[in-house]
């Protein structure tokens, strides 16, 4: 069956056919879905001149759509790795009237394509013009503009309409959706000073580099006319080309005679600010619905629906200079692009923070990242800065609304009480990339006292206090920085997760973590308990793992403690059963499963009761997850985890992952696995953990080796082969022969699941065998030698 759907009186209404054949001016629309091994990831949706029509997952489906329609099919993957190829050959294949029009496979989060559309109605076909005045057709008009020569450049609107106008301009054509805010911008204006309602851009634009420019209006307006627009070359850039000059402009294009040098009086800086007052008029408590990005980013600390208190920060430099920041290509340390915005980001600007009243910040603020540009130059300079080249003109502003994601603070789980919202703009007094330093600190700082509330309806809500006094830290010092550590000194060094107390987070204090998670031996304080659970266990170590690999300044990775759980995410083990050895039925091994088909995990936490545990070894491939493995044969703990932010790889079928070695096996045991187990996702969040067969007895004894546990790597090797063999602590014969069956090599080896390296510099190239042995049996495995 087809489903019909038509444009009438501006509303597109599907209608469904039970004949094979689309009406006249239809087109028939088909939709081919081949899943990857996870097909819960996968979802699709099909739009219609923007409105959307159809959605499904990994179904099929044929819709009839208006021939003259612009139609845009998007395919999603929530987990973030496409439908190709690293968890199976999945693809997606869109045909109109019999010829594809979109197919791949390869992606991250999102695949959009547009098809069937007039040249403008989409990012993706952009009108190309030059310098000039034009006329868009309808609003959200896309344009391309390469200009011949760098240098300032006014795109505008004003003078040339009665609608309420905006302009965006972006880098390139991103899988994101290109909302009504300035989302993935470099450059955006909807309001200004110059003409109001209308929309007015000053930018530096780079010869021969292309740019996409929409052309629309005000979302709380109609306009049923064209809208004209125009681009003009305002001329080249003027300034201070000496980099010694303490008013260098890196920009410039044209030198002048305005070179100042230190120690001038005239060498003066940026001076930024925040705006109280829009704060104060802007906030705004709201449900909002946390995406991982989200949750990832800081600006949630949990999942599900949450409640934010949201606001608009409005930052000025009202300094005798630009702040300048410049570009991630520039400078890429001090920018990330893997955020929720689409476009690179200037971390570590500003900070949000919740205190209590006794000044202790609690575990909701971040460090919000931003797109550094000139949106507003109300006090009478001249913008120019966006998201590609970023700063803050003196006399110009950054606005980033309340309606942005991430302009909130996340109060879902905060106490009802009295609290002063913190907002810092350069909240680290760093200079700008110039080596710039703010002629004043005092006004970076806005707060906004308050009491969050809660009615019978466990809604919510807030509450303005009046007479906010500023506040001071724990040193005495107005809009201050000092804090109370956790041992409870004002300012003092402690630092939480530093077991060793070296004043060092480093990997000794993670494998501490994996130690005192299997034996059970240190009480959960403020300084070591890393996610406030009132326990030490493979959450912490995981912690400070993450901490320790990608912690910095500008993020949250090591703001704890942490609390942020995913009970979406699902991970199963299970106990395959119990194997002994033929001569000591009293020895023996546990294999346990993993089926991991939502998340990758990096750390593992479970305990063994029913015999004595003398040892683990991990059944994952170490090139694909080196594993620090801690137990206690007393209390059966036991807990792993990669030092180096690798990953089990993600499961759909039970797998076995972990061999855990027993002794004082009875013959009536029952060796059970806990069902408190513990996984930790690819971002260290515990995950809800299901546990099939927590119980079994013995299955049988072992009389051979078992060649899935023999592995040789490289091969074909060249100057060093890697041996590993998953076996308990015994003495093994390794022996390698040549083709003709000569013994070259031979070696009495305790693997204990260690990794030994042989040289085989000396090897000729050709095939080789290498025999292991135990009393038990031989294996045998060929490689080649390969100069």
């Amino acid at each position: 069956m087809k489903k019909t759907s038509t444009f009438l009186f501006f509303m597109l209404i599907s209608v469904f056919y039970s004949f094979g054949q689309c009406p006249v001016n239809q087109s028939e629309l088909t939709i081919t879905i081949v899943p990857d091994n996870y097909p819960g990831e996968s979802t699709w949706k099909v739009f219609v001149n923007n409105i959307q029509i159809a959605n499904g997952t990994t179904n099929n489906d044929t819709l009839c759509v208006d021939s003259s329609a612009c139609i845009r099919f998007e395919m999603y993957d929530s987990y973030g790795d496409g439908i190709c190829c690293g968890y199976g050959n999945g693809s997606f294949n869109v045909q109109l009237e019999g010829i594809t029009v979109a197919s791949g496979g390869q992606f991250s989060n999102i695949s959009s394509h547009t098809f069937n559309c007039p040249q403008g109605s989409a990012c993706n076909n952009p009108i190309p013009i030059t310098s000039g005045s034009f006329t868009a057709p309808y609003p959200n008009t896309f344009y391309s503009f390469t200009p011949s020569l760098s240098g300032m450049y006014s795109i505008s609107t004003c003078d040339l309409n009665t609608c309420n106008t905006k302009l965006w301009v972006y880098e390139s054509c991103n899988s994101y959706a290109y909302n009504v805010d300035n989302t993935g911008t470099i450059f955006y204006n909807d309001n200004n000073s110059i003409c109001g309602d209308l929309a007015d851009i000053n930018a530096i634009l780079i010869a021969g580099t292309t740019y996409i420019i929409k052309v629309g209006i005000n979302e709380a307006t109609t306009c049923s006319t064209p809208l004209g627009f125009s681009i003009i070359y305002d001329g080249p850039i003027i300034g201070c080309m000496d980099p010694l000059a303490c008013n260098y402009n890196p920009n410039a294009t044209q030198s002048d005679s305005s070179c100042v040098y230190y120690p001038s009086p005239d060498c003066l800086g940026p001076d930024l600010i925040i705006l109280q007052d829009v704060i104060l008029n802007s906030l705004e408590i709201r449900e909002e619905q946390a995406t991982n990005c989200q949750v990832v980013e800081g600006c949630m600390t949990g999942y599900g629906q949450r409640t934010v208190l949201a606001f608009t920060t409005w930052i000025k430099n009202i300094g005798d200079i630009d702040y300048y920041v410049g570009n991630p290509t520039a400078n890429p340390t001090q920018f990330t692009f893997g955020n929720c915005h689409g476009h690179a980001h200037y971390e570590g600007y500003a900070d949000y923070i919740l205190y209590r009243n006794d000044g202790q910040n609690i575990p909701i603020g971040h460090k919000n990242g931003f797109c550094v540009m000139d949106l507003e130059c109300n006090d009478g300079g001249t913008g120019q800065y966006g998201c590609s080249n970023m700063g803050i003109s003196k006399q110009c502003g950054d606005i980033y609304s309340s309606g942005l994601e991430c302009q909130w603070i996340d109060i879902t789980d905060v106490d009802t009480a009295e609290y002063i919202l913190a907002i810092k703009v350069n909240w680290d007094q760093s200079p700008d990339a110039l080596g710039h330093y703010e002629t004043n600190y005092a006004n970076n700082w806005a707060q906004v006292c308050l009491r969050i509330t809660m009615n019978s309806a466990g809604e919510k809500g807030y509450e303005i206090l009046p007479n906010c006094q500023p506040y001071v830290d724990c040193a005495g010092t107005a809009y201050g920085n000092a804090m109370i550590d956790c041992q409870g000194n004002c300012n003092g060094a402690a630092l939480r997760g530093d077991l060793n107390n070296n004043s060092i987070l480093e990997t000794n204090d993670v494998v501490s973590y994996l130690q005192h998670s299997v034996n059970l031996d240190l009480n959960a304080q403020s300084c070591n308990d890393l996610s406030a659970d009132n326990t030490i266990n493979i959450w912490d170590a995981g912690l400070l793992s993450n901490c320790i690999s990608n912690g910095a300044t500008n993020n949250s990775e090591c703001t704890f403690p942490n609390t942020v759980q995913n009970p979406s995410q699902v991970v199963t083990f299970s106990n395959e059963g119990v194997y002994t050895q033929f001569t000591n039925p009293s020895v023996g091994y546990l294999d346990i499963s993993i089926l991991n088909s939502s998340t990758k995990v990096t750390g593992y936490q479970f305990s063994i009761n029913g015999a004595t545990i003398s040892g683990v070894s991990s059944l994952i491939n170490p090139l694909t997850y080196p594993v620090q493995l801690e137990y206690n044969s007393i209390n059966g703990q036991v807990a792993g985890l990669s030092l180096i932010d690798s990953m089990i790889p993600k499961h759909t079928t039970l797998t076995p992952f972990i061999r855990v070695f027993l002794e004082n096996i009875t013959l009536d045991s029952l060796i059970c696995l806990s069902l408190n187990a513990a996984a930790l996702n690819n971002v260290y969040e515990p995950v809800t953990v299901n546990v099939l067969n927590p119980c079994s007895g013995s299955l049988g004894v072992l009389e051979n080796l078992n060649p899935s546990d023999f592995m040789i790597y490289p091969n074909p090797s060249n100057q060093a082969l890697n041996v590993s063999y998953i076996g308990q602590n015994e003495k093994i014969d390794l022996r390698i022969f040549d083709a003709l069956g000569n013994e070259i090599y031979k070696d009495k080896l305790n693997f204990n699941s260690q990794i030994h390296t042989i040289n085989t510099e000396t090897l000729s190239n050709g095939v080789y065998y290498m025999q292991l042995s135990n009393k038990f049996g031989d294996l045998r495995k060929s490689f080649t030698i390969v100069h």
